[in-house]
C-alpha cells in the first residue's frame, strides 16, 4: 500500500523492530495496516462461549504451525476438568495435512476448511491405495517414487510414470507434451485432506 509514492518506505521485519518489545513482529494481512503485533489464538466453547485457552505467538508465522501446541495445552486443561475434546472448528488459516492427521489420530474431528486450490481427485488419473500408485487413462502406473518437503515444511509425495510408457502413449501430446514422462505431486496427508474436503460439504 502506497508503494508507488516517491517517499514510500519498506516496512518489514528486516527493517523495523521494537526496542521495548523485541519479540513483536510486523504482521501482514490484506486490507490491514502493517504494524508490530503478536499472533493471538483463542479456544472458545461454541455452545457456551467460554474461553478455554489463550495463546500468543510470533506474528510473522502461520496460524497452522501453532495448532498442535494449542491443542496439546487445551487438552491438558480440559482433561483436568474431566472434559473431552471431540470436535475442533477453525478457519482456513489452520488448514494443513499434518493438522488434519494429528487431530484424527487423537480422536478429534477437524472442522477446518481446506484451501480452495485443493482438488480431491486428479482428472484422468485413478488412485489405487493398495499399490500406492496412480493409473492414467491408458491404464499405465505412476508408482510412488519419493518424499520431499515444501518451503512451509509440508510433506509431498511424488508419483512418476515410466519413461517408456509415456514415450509410446497415444495420449502423450495432450497429457504431457513438453516432458519425457508424467509426474503427479500430492500431499503426504492427501487422505486426511480428502476426508476434510468431503466433511465440509456434508449436511
Amino acid at each position: 500500500m502506497g508503494a508507488t509514492r516517491p517517499h514510500a518506505r519498506l516496512l518489514s521485519n528486516k527493517t523495523h523492530y521494537s526496542a521495548t518489545d523485541p519479540e513483536a513482529r510486523i504482521s501482514i494481512k490484506p486490507g490491514k495496516v502493517r504494524a508490530l503485533n503478536y499472533l493471538c489464538s483463542l479456544a472458545v466453547d461454541t455452545a457456551k462461549g467460554i474461553i478455554s485457552h489463550v495463546q500468543a505467538d510470533l506474528a510473522d508465522s502461520r496460524d497452522s504451525l501453532h495448532l498442535p501446541g494449542l491443542v496439546q495445552r487445551l487438552q491438558q486443561r480440559l482433561q483436568a476438568n474431566d472434559l473431552q475434546l471431540r470436535d475442533l472448528v477453525a478457519d482456513t488459516g489452520y488448514s494443513n495435512g499434518f493438522n488434519y492427521a494429528l487431530l484424527e489420530n487423537q480422536g478429534i474431528t477437524p472442522w477446518i476448511p481446506v484451501f480452495g486450490a485443493y482438488k480431491p481427485e486428479v482428472e484422468d488419473f485413478n488412485y489405487h491405495a493398495t499399490a500406492d500408485e496412480y493409473r492414467c487413462q491408458a491404464d499405465k502406473p505412476l508408482p510412488f517414487r519419493k518424499y520431499s518437503t515444501k518451503a512451509d515444511g509440508g510433506w509431498v509425495k511424488h508419483y512418476r510414470a515410466f519413461y517408456q510408457d509415456c514415450q509410446h502413449c497415444p495420449y502423450k501430446a495432450r497429457c504431457v507434451p513438453y516432458a519425457d514422462h508424467k509426474q503427479l505431486n500430492r500431499s503426504a496427508f492427501d487422505a486426511a485432506y480428502r476426508r476434510a474436503w468431503h466433511r465440509q460439504r456434508s449436511r
